[in-house]
């Protein structure tokens, strides 16, 4: 019996020593870790580049159409997209460029934000050039006697916190007549900074020119204008205010290649870098009647406030 139980146990250590031996690392437990694939380059025979001529300068046009396609080829491959040759085009206007852009006989653009809202889906931004709007909304606080403590409030804090909705609701409100732009931009501001809506408000007025305008700064506690001219005026406070016009560099959706995340970056830093040399700003001025040109990387979300005020969002 002793000599059994000797046996079974030494054939239960074998055993378990011979299922050792077998289980070689590639058996282990652990699952295997699969190296990432590396990301194949972009190579592209042709990008065609289109810019809307508007009212700019045709020589300047010409010389940009020139000089850029070489500066944009060694940028892009510094970023790893090569490209045979670049062309460069000019719509005779926005939408036509857009409605290029859609349809992929464009491959990448530059428009007006507006005409881009309008796009959204058929095409993707990439970039905007920073400082290039001069069509702005924003709401304002007159600094005139019967706001003195409205202004007070706004000492140390910001729009979104400054008023009770009290405040707000009491308040004289001055809007452009017949604006559906303004009405959904202070629909927008209420909304996401104080849970109100326009109806709350007890008192809403309009104003259709600039007699009226002068006459409801006067009077109103709170104003909505347009134009970049109001924002440094000393006479306003300037609660928050929006670009509704810049200029957008957007890619087409119907080139696979072309909206992939690893071109749209490749865009973004190419033109970052190219504001950052002296003889490429000189080019990319050209376009921008002489202004710094400097382009910062955005994307669809930046847009989705000028989307809703202009109406293509709700």
């Amino acid at each position: 019996m002793k000599r059994f139980l000797s046996l079974l146990t030494l054939s239960a250590l074998l055993f378990t020593l011979a299922a050792c031996a077998q289980k070689t690392p590639a058996q282990s437990d652990t699952p295997a870790v699969t190296p990432p694939a590396e990301a194949k380059p972009i190579e592209l025979a042709e990008l065609n580049v289109e810019f809307v001529k508007g009212e700019r300068d045709a020589e300047a046009l010409l010389t940009l159409k020139k000089e850029l396609p070489p500066l944009l080829i060694d940028a892009l491959k510094a970023e790893g997209v090569s490209v045979d040759a670049v062309s460069v085009t000019f719509g005779a206007s926005a939408e036509a460029t857009a409605q290029a852009l859609a349809a992929g006989s464009v491959h990448v653009a530059f428009l007006p934000t507006s005409v881009y809202c309008a796009h959204f889906g058929e095409i993707h931004a990439v970039a905007d050039r920073v400082g290039s709007s001069d069509s702005l909304i924003g709401l304002y606080l007159p600094y005139s006697e019967h706001n003195a403590s409205l202004v007070e409030k706004l000492t140390s804090v910001a729009w979104e916190k400054a008023f009770s909705k009290e405040d707000l609701t009491e308040a004289q409100w001055a809007l452009p007549a017949l604006d559906e732009a303004a009405e959904r931009y202070l629909s927008l501001l209420l909304e996401q900074s104080y849970d109100l809506s326009p109806d709350e408000l007890e008192n809403v007025s309009s104003y259709s020119d600039l007699a009226e305008r002068d006459a409801a700064l006067k009077n109103a506690n709170f104003v909505v204008l347009y134009g970049s001219d109001a924002v440094t005026s000393p006479l306003y406070a300037t609660l928050t205010n929006l670009p509704l016009e810049g200029e957008t560099v957007a890619v087409t959706a119907a080139e696979s290649q072309i909206q992939s995340e690893a071109f749209c970056t490749a865009l973004q830093n190419a033109l970052s870098a190219l504001c950052l040399d002296e003889a490429s700003q000189k080019v990319l001025a050209l376009y921008s009647g002489g202004e710094f040109a400097n382009y910062r990387a955005v994307n669809d979300g930046t847009y989705s406030s000028q989307r809703y005020i202009l109406g293509h969002e709700e």
